[in-house]
């Protein structure tokens, strides 16, 4: 009984799969960013785009050998 799987149709699922799986992760992904509350929105755009911006204008880096301020 088992010795005759038909895996032609197994081949054809997966990528049905995969796709209904990305665009479920796509739409709970907007719809959480549509129903987000005005403050979050504006904590999050207040945030700094890399690791080193903390808000302080960066030390000017001085020449070898000179001292620094």
């Amino acid at each position: 009984m088992w010795n005759r799987i038909n895996y032609a149709d197994w081949v054809t699922i997966i990528p049905i799969l995969a796709f209904l799986l990305t665009f479920t992760v796509f739409v709970l992904l907007v719809t959480r960013t549509l129903l987000m509350k005005k403050p979050r929105l504006k904590q999050l755009a207040s945030l700094p785009l890399d690791q080193g911006s903390t808000g302080v204008p960066p030390v000017s880096q001085s020449e070898p050998g000179t001292p620094r301020p």
